[in-house]
């Protein structure tokens, strides 16, 4: 939330509006943040109920909660692209080095590319999201370089993306610099809430 209000304040201005009205003990002043996820799922059970049937909210309808849903996960993106330059990746080149052999296959659900930056740098193993590598690297959660293929803006060269499948791909860098509007796209990943969907094709298939 420090880098949001850094960075667009408007965005940090909306979800901290919502915090305040979802946890009355909530301030800015004592940095008192929930957890991420329980945050997400009360937006999500907001959504579901925010009906007359239910407990239809004139101060917060859908559309502002799903603006909220969508600053909250761009937020976090953005942190995690902005983190990758500075964060200590020892421990995960040791373990690419030291541990991983042809034929592995890594499973992890966060949406960093912490490891494929050390298989990268290793230069060890060939690695993708699919079983023809050496190194199968499966992400049940998504990744904040994977995106809609068909989203993608129009200046962004297909040279400088590989596809996963028919609908999705991945842009292979480890850095934003050269496409600064694919910050502004909502990656696909699966957010943190008790009802994820993995219904696009590439996730049941992961899963399977």
């Amino acid at each position: 939330m420090a880098h949001l209000q850094d960075h667009d304040g408007a965005k940090w201005d909306g979800i901290v509006s919502l915090l305040e009205y979802l946890y009355p003990s909530f301030n800015t002043a004592l940095r008192n943040y929930p957890n991420i996820e329980d945050f997400m799922n009360l937006i999500e059970m907001a959504i579901e109920f925010n009906s007359e049937d239910y407990i239809q909210s004139t101060l917060w309808p859908d559309k502002k909660l799903a603006d909220v849903k969508k600053a909250v996960l761009q937020m976090v993106t953005d942190y995690i692209w902005s983190m990758m330059k500075t964060c200590n990746r020892e421990p995960v080149k040791k373990f690419v080095d030291h541990c991983l052999r042809t034929g592995d296959a890594i499973v992890t659900f966060n949406w960093d590319l912490t490891i494929e930056n050390a298989l990268e740098s290793s230069g060890r193993f060939d690695f993708w999201y699919a079983p023809t590598a050496e190194i199968l690297l499966l992400k049940p959660h998504g990744s904040v370089d994977w995106f809609l293929r068909n989203e993608l803006p129009r200046e962004v060269a297909s040279r400088d993306v590989k596809k996963i499948d028919d609908s999705l791909c991945v842009y292979p860098e480890f850095t934003l610099a050269k496409y600064q509007r694919l910050k502004q796209i909502a990656p696909v990943i699966v957010p943190p809430v008790f009802q994820k969907d993995f219904g696009r094709p590439f996730f049941r298939e992961t899963l399977r």
